[in-house]
């Protein structure tokens, strides 16, 4: 019911889609989000863990993206 839902609200916000989406191309587009996003935590407590010496949130986050 759910990515029903999604589904719809989705394809009846005209004013940011591309194409219309069914919910299966819903689910796998955020799961490849959430992927993304699980490896850019990983990094960034990876870089947590190292606690580098007076690095700010911005620093660690550059860090994890490598953006040294």
């Amino acid at each position: 019911m759910f990515w029903t839902r999604v589904e719809t609200d989705y394809n009846n916000k005209p004013s940011f889609i591309t194409e219309l989406r069914n919910k299966r191309s819903l689910q796998c587009r955020m799961q490849t989000i959430l992927t993304a996003i699980g490896k850019m935590r990983g990094c960034i407590r990876h870089i947590e863990s190292l606690k580098p010496s007076g690095a700010s949130e911005a620093d660690i986050k550059r860090y994890a993206e490598g953006n040294t």
